[in-house]
């Protein structure tokens, strides 16, 4: 068996003296707890701010210009951006009934004429208009007019 030590011969631990630095940490704590107490009391009160004063003066903060900061872009990041520019060359009411009935060969008659002009649009605003012309195999948009 390995060495067995005896309880008696392992070196006592001394709790007084332990006391005695718990007791000089409380009485610090203490203290600067009371300092904290007694500058309060010497400061002059403050006026409690109810609800509504504390929403309406944040609604004004809210409200004023210079809460609201636009992010500053410099013009070459602005030309940089990439927008997809949609043509529309018409639109159509269907009811979900017919819809669900087009099949593959149907035609759907819009409310615009072959050679009147296109809609730009970016977002869901009109930018511009145009007119359709063939280009190559492809179909292209002569600009007429920017928004």
């Amino acid at each position: 068996m390995p060495d067995e030590k005896d309880e008696s011969e392992a070196p006592e631990f001394d709790f007084a003296d332990y006391e005695v630095e718990v007791e000089e940490e409380v009485e610090v704590e203490e203290e600067e707890e009371e300092e904290a107490e007694e500058k309060a009391e010497e400061a002059p009160p403050e006026k409690k701010e109810s609800f509504r004063e504390k929403m309406s003066r944040l609604k004004s903060e809210e409200a004023s210009p210079s809460a609201v900061q636009k992010p500053q872009m410099e013009p070459l990041e602005l030309g940089e951006m990439s927008l997809v520019v949609s043509v529309e060359i018409g639109r159509l009411n269907l009811s979900l009934e017919k819809l669900l009935e087009l099949q593959q060969g149907n035609v759907l008659e819009l409310n615009t004429g072959i050679d009147q002009p296109v809609d730009l649009i970016v977002g869901d605003r009109c930018v511009g208009r145009g007119e359709l012309i063939k280009v190559g195999d492809s179909i292209g948009v002569r600009i007429l007019e920017m928004a």
